[in-house]
């Protein structure tokens, strides 16, 4: 489980994660399921492909990042 952090204060994670997973989500690439540690909200990558490499990891967190700056700009869902 990861949770994506800011150094904010007025930023409501929860919600930030929410929408980072629904633009996952809706960009089809990466399924990520959501769940909730205490009143955290978590999101996990789902890996059904026993070929996962370093590449594909490295361009879901990019695509994380990028969505993750996205919310934070206040920019809407493609």
């Amino acid at each position: 489980c990861f949770r994506y952090t800011v150094d904010d204060d007025g930023v409501d994670l929860n919600d930030l994660n929410t929408d980072l997973r629904n633009r996952l989500i809706q960009e089809g690439s990466f399924m990520v399921s959501r769940s909730n540690i205490g009143d955290d909200v978590v999101l996990r990558m789902i890996v059904a492909n026993q070929n996962l490499d370093r590449d594909t990891l490295d361009r879901f967190l990019a695509r994380v990042v990028h969505h993750g700056q996205e919310i934070l700009r206040g920019l809407p869902a493609a």
